[in-house]
């Protein structure tokens, strides 16, 4: 049991900076190819939402396939955003079960193994650190969105 892999209040800082944005900020897109916040926030639920189905396809199916997704293409669709609060709920949700999950993991199961399509085999551990690391980037991101909407 390694829970210092994945934090499960990880969100925190992120949803602190986002709670402080003017709602008309999310949607702003500032060039064609570059995320708005909301689009942010909507492939961070992806991203988690996923999180939970690997993990657990690398470690319970035979053969686990971890099928990658085209993130830009997912958010070029004209689906609607997700609101604020439930965005919060699934990921805070999911971030949960994910720690709750990884409580009762010993060693030989951190190593087992998933064949991601474009990445190769990955470990179990190695998801863990990956969705762990992952909303760093985009609160890093979310910041510099919010510096050039607001300057």
């Amino acid at each position: 049991m390694e829970l210092s892999l994945y934090d499960r209040h990880r969100f925190d800082e992120f949803w602190t900076v986002i709670d402080g944005i003017d709602p008309a900020h999310l949607d702003v897109i500032q060039a064609p190819e570059i995320w708005s916040i909301a689009d942010v926030i909507d492939h961070l639920v992806d991203a988690e939402t996923q999180s939970y189905v690997r993990l657990r396809s690398a470690l319970y199916d035979l053969s686990s396939i971890i099928p990658n997704h085209d993130e830009n293409r997912w958010q070029a669709s004209t689906r609607p955003h997700y609101s604020h609060a439930h965005a919060r709920s699934l990921i805070d949700g999911i971030r949960q079960a994910n720690h709750d999950l990884l409580a009762t993991l010993d060693a030989a199961a951190l190593e087992r193994t998933g064949m991601h399509t474009t990445a190769g085999p990955v470990s179990v551990r190695q998801l863990f650190q990956i969705y762990d690391d992952h909303v760093g980037t985009h609160l890093w991101q979310v910041h510099r969105l919010l510096a050039n909407i607001t300057s």
